[in-house]
């Protein structure tokens, strides 16, 4: 875009101008780099909450298949438990995973983009402002 730079008639108007923008930069980079932190924990996580549920799932086919085998008693009702657990994992798994798995990932890289493009437009501000500078 092409900004009206030569609307600033002084030094100082340029110098206050950049400031201000200046300071937007910081704050832009400061997200940047905590959305970067964000999209790479959150990649991480997404694999363990993956490996998780399949060992949870690998779990749950092993217990069901030992408590179906089980005569009535009280292994079979302490089975019974830690199969319940078993399950009662396998469903928070499931929940977090359709909360913040890949939903969450895209969500994250997509707000990582949009201030990506604002950054480099500020640059592109930043850099008029300082050639109007320059020219005064």
């Amino acid at each position: 875009m092409a900004y009206s730079t030569n609307k600033l008639a002084t030094v100082a108007e340029c110098d206050k101008v950049l400031d201000l923008a200046k300071r937007e930069k910081a704050v832009l980079d400061y997200k940047l780099t905590g959305l970067a932190i964000d999209t790479d924990e959150n990649q991480r996580s997404n694999a363990q909450l993956t490996a998780d549920l399949l060992s949870v799932n690998a779990q749950v086919t092993a217990f069901k298949a030992a408590f179906d085998c089980l005569p009535e008693g009280a292994e079979k009702t302490e089975m019974g438990s830690k199969l319940r657990k078993l399950n009662d994992r396998k469903e928070n798994l499931e929940e977090r995973a359709a909360k913040v798995g890949t939903t969450g990932l895209l969500l994250t890289e997509m707000e990582r983009g949009m201030l990506e493009k604002q950054a480099e437009e500020l640059g592109v501000f930043i850099a008029a402002v300082t050639a109007r500078k320059a020219a005064l």
